[in-house]
């Protein structure tokens, strides 16, 4: 499977792969480049037709075919996280055709733990079917995801617990699992950090709103910050006590 070989490849180099800083300052290692080459080669080969979209600069446009679609490719999302050793960091890949997103996929290797998502099919962890978010209000028990670096940019009057594991995909996988009532994704995401857990959400019951409370569509939207999770979490989320970017002195 080409998330498992990714997976390895980026295990191979964990605790001592090489790092440098893209010139929008993020982190990029050795193994997300390994990552990204396997994936793009296992795709092609599946799909030759199909279109390639890569963080780490895949690129190939579609295919005229009416069954043709295009792949966003994270080779590892959470880079910051595996390089400094921590478990919560994997590939993520989905597919898009003319009617959105058709497939999704994302697989942690210090879990061995895959989640999967085809449209109108449902979504498993580890081979276990989801079942349908149970939607509460936000209480002192419930969790919320949130970035690492949200200190700085807004703050929420949550009355449960807040954490942040460093992967994008992870949070919302793992919402999508019902580990956290929601989370808040920050301006500057791309697509290939978030259709895959996107897909696994809907398939669900869960919902992905922008801050002025319509829907989002990722695919359109690029980079505007959106919360995503049950609905009772998300109109908290957007309500008087959620969340608000800090004002400017």
């Amino acid at each position: 499977m080409l998330l498992r070989d990714a997976g390895a490849a980026a295990q191979e180099c964990f605790g001592r792969a090489r790092t440098r800083r893209k010139r929008d300052g993020t982190v990029v290692t050795e193994a997300d480049l390994a990552a990204e080459a396997i994936l793009v080669e296992g795709l092609r080969a599946r799909w030759p037709d199909d279109g390639l979209c890569g963080e780490e600069g895949a690129s190939k446009e579609a295919g005229p075919g009416e069954d043709s679609g295009t792949w966003y490719i994270d080779p590892i999302d959470g880079t910051a996280s595996y390089v400094e050793g921590l478990a919560y960091w994997g590939s993520a890949v989905a597919r898009v055709d003319s009617a959105g997103i058709e497939v999704g996929a994302f697989y942690l290797p210090r879990l061995d733990e895959l989640w999967f998502a085809r449209r109108g099919q449902g979504a498993w962890r580890a081979g276990e079917r989801l079942p349908t978010l149970e939607g509460e209000e936000p209480g002192r028990h419930g969790v919320i995801y949130l970035p690492s670096r949200f200190h700085q940019w807004g703050r929420v009057d949550y009355p449960g617990k807040t954490r942040n594991l460093g992967s994008i995909a992870a949070h919302l996988c793992l919402v999508a699992g019902g580990a956290a009532e929601g989370t808040f994704i920050p301006p500057g995401w791309r697509q290939w950090d978030v259709l895959a857990g996107l897909l696994l959400l809907e398939e669900v019951g869960g919902v992905a709103l922008k801050l002025d409370g319509t829907p989002l569509r990722p695919l359109e939207d690029s980079r505007e910050p959106f919360v995503a999770g049950t609905e009772p979490a998300c109109r908290f989320l957007l309500g008087p006590r959620g969340i608000r970017a800090r004002q400017s002195p």
